[in-house]
């Protein structure tokens, strides 16, 4: 049985994402973790600053591995971050000095898990963590322990999206296991890694367009006109660019980027104007 019961065409979904501060409260609403004041330490690697807040207090948690930590390299912030367990107990954070870290708000402990994860996604059901690493997706308990494992190939420079079903112990993975193959959606029971269920989602079939017309399009050069400052990658016309879930209407949103006007030459190389198309996917459970 298909997960996806309605796909239908969307407006942009609402994605206000702050960032220079970024806010996560515990599922209880008791504390408040708070990435703030991010610095470039690498190329393209953002290290953020953490403070863990009591919500009525406003009182900042001591605790001296997260201050070392947080004065270091910093923490990851990755976009789709569920850093909260569902019983509030445990924020599961990423440091660029020392990989994935459990942080018990009651004991006032750090433990250390000795991975590197660019997903970190708790179950807002169940005391299960997703994270993605080393083209291997996850699934650790609280105590850190691996209930599953499930390897993932991917296109190069492509980061797979990933989310829970809300009320089972389901996660979905969208996402292309090479630049020739096309996107799919697959969802995985977290205690056996197993596939239960697992289709194609094209941007071709949801969002139609003439294709021969664009296959002189180059797909590995900045091809597509945005506007008169911005221009994208020309594979954009194949593949999934943005990728929003709202778990809580058990909606996922996808956008791509649709022709807006015929092939033409600029700078010696095929070219078109596009824009941004969205279609949102409704699931069951």
């Amino acid at each position: 049985m298909s997960f996806i019961s309605e796909v239908s065409a969307s407006a942009p979904p609402t994605n206000n994402v702050n960032w220079d501060r970024r806010e996560f409260a515990s599922p209880d609403d008791l504390w408040l973790a708070v990435f703030h004041d991010p610095y470039e330490w690498h190329m393209g690697a953002n290290g953020w600053r953490l403070s863990v807040l009591s919500s009525k207090s406003q009182f900042s948690i001591s605790n001296a591995d997260l201050e070392r930590l947080s004065k270091g390299k910093g923490f990851t912030c990755p976009l789709d971050y569920v850093p909260w367990s569902t019983d509030s107990k445990t924020l599961a954070l990423c440091s660029w000095d020392s990989g994935l870290v459990f942080f018990d708000t009651l004991s006032n402990v750090c433990q250390v898990q000795k991975l590197f994860p660019q997903i970190i996604q708790w179950s807002s059901t169940f005391p299960y963590l997703l994270i993605f690493s080393n083209g291997q997706f996850t699934v650790l308990d609280t105590a850190g322990n691996h209930l599953s494992q499930t390897e993932w190939k991917t296109a190069a420079y492509e980061l797979p999206h990933s989310g829970w079903i809300k009320s089972q112990n389901i996660f979905f993975i969208i996402g292309r296991s090479s630049e020739r193959a096309k996107p799919r959606i697959t969802f995985i029971n977290a205690e056996n890694g197993k596939i239960v269920y697992d289709e194609l989602i094209e941007p071709e079939k949801l969002v139609p367009y003439d294709k021969d017309e664009y296959k002189s399009i180059p797909r590995g050069k900045y091809s597509l006109i945005l506007s008169t400052s911005t221009r994208l990658v020309g594979s954009l016309l194949d593949t999934w660019n943005d990728v929003i879930y709202d778990q809580e209407k058990g909606i996922i949103f996808l956008s791509v980027y649709r022709p807006t006007s015929k092939v033409y030459k600029l700078d010696g190389n095929p070219v078109c104007q596009v824009e941004k198309k969205w279609v949102s996917l409704k699931m069951y459970g």
